[in-house]
């Protein structure tokens, strides 16, 4: 619409409403003191004027923040105002209207957003400017904005994401165009909270408003609702390092501990797998990735554990003496750290054997599993009838000695089958109290952190 059907518009509205002989076209011209000349033109009088360009924005939701490529797709109002030193004209003469939308070609400053990623031609086209009798231009209109946001995810699922909008202009001499913004923070933050509405898992924390060389920037601040990620995951992530660490309990003279670890560790693992196709892929890895991690070496660490501890009982079966190095460092100065009592652990070693030594004599007569024992010895033939009292002691001299030999050779297997026993009992307590502590340590620094 040209310019002199505007005024024929608004020459139109002002009889309508007002009777006064003054509202006319050729006044109003005269009063708006314009022409079509100037409107492609940056409307100032004195080419060394400076344009003076307000901007706000209000805004009104996030659509979605894209973790994988850093884009932040937000719904907002865009309000920009500037002067136009060719029109003005007296409220007064003109029924009091001091403005009017008008829809017209002018001269518009050249405002771009620097973090805008890509142009978005769904937004709606307003036509029309709110034209004050000062000459001050509004321009207001809703905006779609794809734009860049450098996150922080470290603390995810309790991260705060700074995102900034920036806006400037194409002119690089500031002198002829100068942007400014309209509101405060406070008071942009205020309307933005209002009109604000959340369809996703952000909520909005503050709008903040920056000028600085010529450039608006508002700084946007969105917090994480984090609950389905607690329920969904956080919350199974302790479950299962709760359930593996009683698993420590378990007794480890029985294979069951090393199978009941290892289906947790499996179950972990799986979680993992599945965790890891919703976190943000970033060059540094969030506190969650590194708390998933720690739990996951100290579960197969404590495995290894258990592995080492049935391995030494194996050994207490074949081998008979364990090294002396190991025995001393871990039976005297390991054990007493510990508060271990080793003569304790070695009577239930022996009160396992004890069923062994008892079916000896089964009934008052010799077993048969040891009569081959005493069929080795070697022979006595004696005539009872002429058996004296010598003889008699010999052949229980060679009796006692036989029963002394065997017993010497059953009680060193005894002793070397308790020495590893020992040993196993000593590291399973040291790696029960080890990993209790890694686990306790380990919740404490990642929940104190994410609580701060």
């Amino acid at each position: 619409m040209s310019l002199n059907g505007v005024f024929v518009l608004l020459m139109a509205s002002l009889v309508g409403f007002c009777p006064c002989s003054a509202c006319n076209y050729l006044e109003l011209s005269d009063a708006l003191n314009m022409s079509s000349a100037n409107l492609a033109v940056r409307p100032v009088k004195n080419w060394k004027n400076t344009t003076t360009v307000k901007v706000n924005i209000i805004l009104y939701t996030v659509v979605k923040l894209d973790t994988s490529t850093q884009t932040l797709t937000t719904f907002l109002w865009f309000t920009m105002e500037w002067t136009n030193e060719f029109i003005s004209w007296i409220p007064e003469n003109y029924c009091g209207i001091k403005s009017f939308f008008g829809s017209f070609d002018m001269w518009q400053p050249d405002i771009y957003i620097y973090e805008m990623t890509e142009a978005d031609n769904k937004n709606p086209v307003i036509l029309y400017h709110n034209i004050h009798f000062n000459g001050t231009i509004k321009d207001s209109k809703p905006l779609r904005i794809v734009s860049t946001c450098n996150l922080n995810i470290f603390m995810y699922p309790f991260d705060i994401q700074h995102c900034n909008l920036s806006f400037l202009t194409f002119f690089e001499n500031s002198e002829c165009v100068k942007i400014e913004n309209i509101y405060n923070s406070e008071t942009v933050s205020k309307l933005s909270k209002a009109s604000f509405f959340g369809i996703g898992e952000w909520n909005l924390l503050d709008v903040s408003v920056l000028l600085d060389d010529n450039i608006v920037t508002y700084t946007i601040s969105l917090k994480r609702s984090s609950t389905v990620q607690i329920i969904a995951f956080i919350i199974p992530i302790c479950f299962l390092v709760i359930l593996d660490v009683a698993g420590m309990f378990i007794n480890f003279m029985e294979g069951n501990r090393i199978m009941f670890k290892i289906v947790v560790v499996l179950g972990f693992s799986v979680l993992i797998v599945v965790l890891n196709q919703i976190l943000p892929t970033t060059d540094s890895p969030p506190l969650l990735c590194l708390f998933c991690f720690t739990c996951m070496a100290l579960m197969v660490v404590s495995l290894m554990g258990c592995i080492a501890t049935s391995y030494m009982l194996n050994l207490s079966e074949t081998s008979t003496h364990a090294p002396p190095w190991m025995k001393f460092c871990i039976e005297t100065w390991l054990a007493r750290f510990l508060f271990f009592n080793i003569n304790c652990s070695k009577r239930d070693q022996i009160a396992l054997h004890e069923t062994k030594s008892d079916d000896f004599i089964e009934n008052g007569t010799i077993n048969p599993r040891f009569a081959h024992k005493r069929e080795d010895a070697s022979p006595v033939t004696v005539d009872i009838n002429n058996i004296t009292e010598n003889q008699l002691l010999e052949m229980l001299l060679l009796e006692v000695q036989t029963i002394q030999q065997e017993l010497i050779s059953h009680e060193t297997k005894e002793d070397g089958e308790s020495d590893w026993y020992i040993i196993a009992m000593v590291l399973n307590r040291l790696f029960i109290i080890l990993y209790l502590l890694s686990i306790i340590i380990t919740f404490i620094v990642v929940f104190s952190r994410w609580g701060s």
